[in-house]
């Protein structure tokens, strides 16, 4: 596997720190899919990228805070698949993420989306298991949106987790206008951060 951007080796970081909270005692969030991940990303990864990413334990605060935000934008997928059966659930900067199978353990509609370099390690490592679309592409670009849409293009839940942090100002706002302009009758999840706290992002 080529070794990831720096932009994409956060994917996994947050893959490893719902790994190392799935694993303990009284874990909030369960995640054997995101363990079976891990151990077949790591020896494809260059050692100088396992030393600095993946052979250190990771703050438990930190572990704490990504498995519940993980189980928290799970339930918005869960409350909204629930209300709407033919409803879509796009994932904007996936990563590493195992939500389809910590949702339902039934077939639901979900599609993902992320640079093409964490879509292709995924599907190397996934293989078989990905059964949903998955769509290579910045969410700052066109391609994606044309894709969903041919899908459907309302009655749609898009989740932006842990993603509008690392995007200029500018560019969310654009995004908010192209989605709006883009599909009816659908949300958008996602959470604010200070920009205290995100600079030098």
């Amino acid at each position: 596997m080529d070794i990831l951007s720096a932009v994409s080796e956060t994917a996994l970081i947050t893959l490893k720190a719902r790994v190392e909270e799935a694993e303990k005692d009284e874990p909030v969030i369960r995640d054997e899919v995101a363990q079976e991940c891990l151990a077949s990303i790591r020896p494809l990864l260059p050692v100088e990228t396992q030393t600095r990413l993946l052979n250190r334990s990771l703050p438990s605060s930190l572990t704490r805070h990504i498995a519940l935000r993980a189980r928290k934008y799970d339930s918005y997928a869960k409350e909204f698949i629930t209300e709407n059966p033919a409803g879509l659930v796009v994932s904007l900067g996936c990563g590493f993420d195992t939500r389809y199978w910590r949702v339902s353990d039934k077939v639901w509609n979900y599609v993902e989306v992320d640079l093409p370099e964490v879509i292709e390690a995924k599907k190397n490592v996934l293989g078989d298991r990905l059964t949903y679309r998955l769509i290579g592409c910045s969410v700052l670009e066109e391609g994606w949106l044309d894709e969903v849409r041919s899908l459907q293009d309302e009655n749609i839940l898009f989740l932006a987790e842990g993603l509008l942090m690392y995007l200029p100002p500018a560019d969310v706002v654009g995004l908010f206008n192209k989605l709006s302009r883009t599909f009816s009758k659908s949300e958008v999840v996602f959470e604010v951060v200070h920009q205290r706290y995100t600079r030098g992002f």
